[in-house]
């Protein structure tokens, strides 16, 4: 039902796309950032009204980041369009933090951060699922006896696009998108394993 919505608010030109779960992209073909900002305006209010469903109402919101394509730099290592999509995802992301059916547009020089955020939380879920993940053990030392009492598994990510990715920056990261858990669950088995 909110796929049909979203239809209503763009041209027959445009392209609409479920990028997974609940993540949606329009792509407006040869649009001004008014353009972008009338079309982000309907789907908030689209997705705001509410949808009836096997008798019960459901009520639904939009988060949305805007990205010009005319408004962002060429990276070496990624398409135009996959770096578009990054600026737009780290944008959502500052949208859904400024709370409910809210539309961001992040100026040049904000972008920064919120597309490593955006590139670092979508490389997340492959690093899962390919167990690109390692552990390093630092030695626990007892000071007053100078002896081992153990060890502490330090976990550590290199990904191929992204280069190392310290723990401080994708721990909260995986937090929320709820990816913890799985990261926590192989850090016991790797553990184990290597044990």
């Amino acid at each position: 039902a909110f796929t049909e919505r979203l239809r209503d608010c763009v041209r027959p030109t445009d392209v609409l796309a479920r990028l997974g779960g609940d993540e949606f992209a329009a792509l407006l073909i040869d649009a001004s950032p008014e353009d972008a900002h009338r079309v982000a305006g309907n789907i908030v209010a689209q997705a705001a009204a509410p949808f009836c469903h096997d008798g019960h109402t459901l009520h639904i919101s939009a988060s949305i980041g805007l990205a010009m394509a005319r408004g962002i730099a060429r990276e070496q290592e990624l398409s135009q369009l996959d770096v578009l999509l990054r600026h737009a995802d780290g944008a959502m992301l500052e949208a859904k933090s400024a709370g409910k059916g809210r539309v961001v547009w992040l100026e040049r020089r904000e972008t920064s951060r919120f597309a490593r955020h955006a590139h670092i939380r979508r490389r997340l879920q492959t690093a899962v699922e390919n167990g690109a993940f390692r552990l390093h053990y630092q030695t626990q030392l007892d000071l007053s006896t100078g002896n081992s009492s153990s060890v502490e598994a330090l976990l550590r990510w290199r990904d191929e696009e992204l280069g190392d990715v310290a723990p401080a920056e994708f721990i909260p990261i995986a937090e929320s998108v709820r990816l913890i858990h799985d990261i926590g669950r192989w850090v016991i088995n790797e553990a184990c394993a290597q044990a």
